[in-house]
């Protein structure tokens, strides 16, 4: 059963909560926040047709096109599993207080300020997290390297960078867009649509991601730590400062101390988090950026020393990206050095079989999507040889056995109308 609209793409669990959508109706579409599932858009009354048409031909969560153009430089061997390719190299941001701050390397933050302070753009469309609620996450157009710097850092909790695109069209400069493989891959898709955003956006820069929690994995995360009020939370940080750093919670108690909580980065994404993480992110194929002109992630293809400097992994993927990323090194914001292609496999093991899972998981889903339950349509990867080839027998049976299961213990053949009851944050 396709999704016919915005609303049937929430109901059904298809979701990521990009907030893309919004750009179709920027009067009548807002996000809410579904503590125990993500951001999901929702609006009172109807759409008109025409918007509702926009608001779904750029929604990542029910289709997404991996077709790839094959540029020159672009490594075919990489093309199926990790994207177009055309350069990948080890490197981090040249300022050490910026690298020490960072969830790795701050490469990220460095190419941000870089394209404020040499005037390329004038806004940079980030996530940060809220002062009044610094377990939520708000949207943000940077306008300057302070702002860049308050933005620093993961963000492990629902995000809706894409709700700010309405903004972009109307900012007279240029905009540097950071965000996860799904925002990245919806504004690709916006720009098909509103080819005006080709103009407007100077680059993208997607980061690596595993999945997005909800924010009931990190409410969970903070009381699990021992800070049952969260009224008292000050700062909530996930990582960075170290590398790759501990989940830390600060808060105020009644006398006006502070109180800093930590544990571990593997602790607390290996636990709470991960166990909060949104449906649709059990039927991503991209965890790397594919669609973005830069992506950012943790070097782990090496052992990682104690007490060494943040590191990060840079894959370039469009000329655009390469320019943008030589300026910046030439400036001073960047250091870096070339990598082999050869260690992407290692950096990143799980990736293909994750692929490889993604083919089970729609075929089971397939199998009961006559009773209402949502399957993406995801093209241009050979998923079917991936899971032939990449999985044990093992890993296929646990890939569509275990889906179905799933779809019976969270009972997916029922509209998901949580969003009816959703917190809607003003986070414009």
């Amino acid at each position: 059963m396709k999704c016919k609209s915005i609303r049937d793409v929430v109901e059904k669990n298809l979701c990521c909560g990009c907030g893309a959508c919004v750009l179709a109706a920027p009067d009548k579409i807002k996000m809410v926040d579904v503590e125990s599932d993500g951001l999901r858009p929702t609006y009172d009354g109807q759409l008109t047709v025409q918007e509702e048409s926009i608001a779904l031909s750029i929604c990542p969560g029910v289709a997404i096109d991996y077709n790839h153009q094959l540029t020159e430089g672009i490594d075919p061997n990489l093309l199926g599993e990790w994207g177009p390719i055309l350069n990948v190299y080890e490197g981090n941001a040249s300022d050490d207080e910026i690298r020490f701050i960072s969830s790795s390397g701050g490469v990220v933050t460095a190419l941000a300020i870089c394209g404020l302070e040499q005037g390329q753009a004038n806004a940079v469309l980030q996530i940060a997290a809220r002062a009044d609620m610094p377990y939520v996450n708000e949207s943000r157009m940077n306008r300057s390297v302070d702002q860049v710097l308050e933005s620093c850092g993961s963000r492990y909790a629902p995000a809706s960078p894409c709700e700010l695109l309405p903004e972009i069209l109307k900012n007279e400069g240029k905009t540097i867009v950071v965000g996860k493989p799904c925002d990245i891959a919806a504004i690709n898709k916006a720009k098909k649509v509103m080819p005006q955003l080709n103009d407007k956006i100077l680059l993208t820069i997607s980061i690596f991601c595993a999945a997005t929690p909800s924010t009931e994995g990190t409410t969970t995360l903070i009381r699990n730590m021992g800070e049952s009020d969260l009224s008292k939370v000050t700062e909530m940080r996930y990582r960075g400062h170290g590398w790759p750093g501990n989940a830390s919670v600060i808060s105020a108690s009644v006398s006006g101390d502070i109180i800093a909580r930590e544990r571990s980065y593997a602790e607390a994404w290996g636990g709470e988090l991960s166990r909060h993480r949104q449906w649709r992110c059990n039927l991503c194929a991209d965890h790397v950026g594919e669609f973005a002109d830069i992506s950012v992630g943790d070097p782990w293809y090496r052992s990682i020393e104690d007490g060494e400097l943040g590191s990060s992994l840079i894959l370039v993927r469009t000329a655009i990206g390469q320019e943008y990323l030589d300026n910046a090194v030439l400036g001073g914001y960047v250091d870096q050095e070339k990598r082999p292609h050869s260690c992407l496999p290692k950096s990143q093991p799980y990736l293909i079989n994750v692929a490889g899972m993604i083919w089970g998981r729609i075929f089971a889903l397939s199998l009961v999507s006559y009773f209402g339950v949502g399957v993406p349509a995801l093209k241009g990867k050979n998923f079917f040889k991936i899971w032939l080839n990449s999985l044990s027998p093992k890993e296929k049976i646990i890939s569509i056995v275990g889906t179905l299961r799933r779809v019976l213990s969270k009972k997916l053949w029922r509209k998901n109308t949580g969003y009816k009851q959703g917190v809607e944050y003003d986070r414009r």
